[in-house]
């Protein structure tokens, strides 16, 4: 016997079906960022866009990439506190600051956050890659598989 596909509510009350394919991963980051994007990561489904340096706007683009079923965003800014108190309040923004890639784990275990913002002057290309797929895993795990 098969059961059909599993639909949630969330707490705006908005019906989310199994059937659909999550929201891409979104990245914000400075441009050079895109520039060494890594290659291994153009198989997950990421959609890098350049951050804007203005805190509240970039804040509102990534409540509305949020509000899209299973809608993630990482934020690389050189202004990682102005980034966090832009999304205090927000509806539906659960935002983590991370300082090193080892903090991920214990995020994502307390809080389960849809954003996590990072300190552009302190990630690298590289280390920002490496949270996108760690975070992509996690959510892999968490996933209910068919």
């Amino acid at each position: 016997t098969h059961a059909a596909p599993a639909t949630s509510a969330d707490s705006a009350g908005v019906i989310q079906s199994a059937v659909h394919p999550p929201a891409a991963l979104l990245v914000l980051a400075p441009p050079r960022s895109k520039t060494h994007w890594p290659a291994t990561l153009q198989s997950l489904p990421v959609e890098f866009r350049s951050a804007s340096d203005d805190a509240e706007q970039t804040a509102t683009a990534v409540q509305q990439h949020l509000a899209t079923p299973g809608g993630r965003c990482v934020w690389s800014t050189a202004q990682p506190f102005a980034a966090h108190h832009a999304t205090r309040g927000l509806a539906g923004v659960v935002a983590a600051h991370l300082s090193r890639l080892d903090d991920l784990p214990a995020a994502v275990h307390e809080i389960q956050p849809n954003l996590i913002i990072v300190d552009d002057q302190r990630w690298s290309t590289h280390a920002l890659a490496q949270l996108v797929r760690g975070w992509h895993n996690a959510a892999q795990r968490r996933s209910p598989q068919p």
